[in-house]
């Protein structure tokens, strides 16, 4: 049954330009003597840079997060097209999706069989390309991805990361009337500790408190570094009070922790702030971050080593 509900023109895509195909080697689907896999290579959208090598027999692209190919833009419909691993080659068919799919440009109205360097764009700013990768060429893009959207310390995604996901994620949250909350904490006092033990201490009470706070939340959750010792986390659909239970849970799991500096003992707080949607009035990112910043600036100045939400 189509996804009709997901259909608005403001999110429809220019299929009219053909985007050009620049691949050194060429090669057919039906070219089993080639060593290496066909892959979907995420080219642009919130997801780019991830790869799906196509080993299986049948992939699901879609918004739902149990698709196989699970993606974030709003255009892209809950199961929006499907791919079928062939004896004579890989296909692409749409699922009745809102907003079309596109292979090079042109709507694919039936099954269609994919080549070494097709583009296929979906929803409103995502291109995919069928490419046919060694296992070389696949860990120099992944690790080039990894190196763009993950702090390398931490291993928390990047601050530019959490701008682009958040930008989605309110898009989609008043879209479908969902609420969408932000976490941000701060580690309390860690100049001092970073005065007193070092700064290499500092950084392993960095990864080791990043560890802890990972346990706490949802896979589907965004742990991101904001910068220096302040973090934040996207936590899609979730309203504000379960967001604030999980943020308790976070600060008790990190006071309960301690760390050894050559035998000395000590343990870490953090304060943490907590905002939402629709509570807070937000329409960007900078604006509900700037909510849950004013959160977090409260639970500092009431003391530390406590979480504040920004309807208190």
């Amino acid at each position: 049954m189509a996804d009709n509900s997901e259909s608005d023109n403001s999110y429809q895509l220019d299929h009219t330009m053909r985007i050009p195909t620049q691949k050194i080697r060429r090669m057919s689907t039906d070219d089993s003597s080639s060593e290496g896999t066909f892959s979907i290579v995420i080219l642009s959208g919130p997801e780019a840079g991830q790869i799906f090598p196509l080993t299986g027999e049948c992939y699901i692209i879609g918004r739902d997060i149990s698709a196989d190919i699970s993606l974030s833009d709003l255009g892209v419909s809950r199961h929006h097209a499907a791919i079928r691993n062939a004896s004579d080659g890989i296909y692409i068919r749409d699922t009745d999706s809102a907003n079309g799919t596109f292979v090079n440009g042109r709507f694919v109205d039936q099954e269609q069989k994919l080549e070494d360097g097709d583009k296929i764009a979906v929803g409103t700013s995502t291109v995919l390309e069928f490419a046919y990768q060694d296992e070389i060429e696949r860990n120099f893009y992944q690790k080039l991805r990894e190196e763009s959207i993950y702090d390398h310390l931490t291993g928390a995604h990047t601050r530019k990361h959490l701008f682009d996901q958040l930008e989605t994620e309110i898009a989609f949250a008043k879209r479908q009337s969902l609420p969408l909350s932000v976490v941000m904490y701060d580690l309390d006092h860690f100049k001092q500790i970073n005065d007193t033990y070092g700064h290499p201490l500092g950084d392993e009470v960095l990864k080791k408190i990043t560890s802890i706070v990972g346990s706490c939340i949802r896979k589907e959750d965004v742990l991101t570094r904001y910068g220096g010792e302040e973090f934040a986390i996207i936590c899609r659909q979730t309203p504000l009070a379960d967001a604030k239970q999980m943020a308790e849970r976070m600060r008790a799991a990190v006071a309960e922790a301690s760390f050894d500096a050559e035998g000395s003992v000590f343990s870490v707080t953090i304060s943490v702030g907590v905002a939402a949607l629709p509570e807070a009035e937000c329409r960007t990112p900078k604006e509900l971050l700037s909510a849950v910043d004013a959160a977090l600036y409260k639970a500092k100045e009431n003391g530390r080593n406590q979480v504040c939400a920004d309807w208190e």
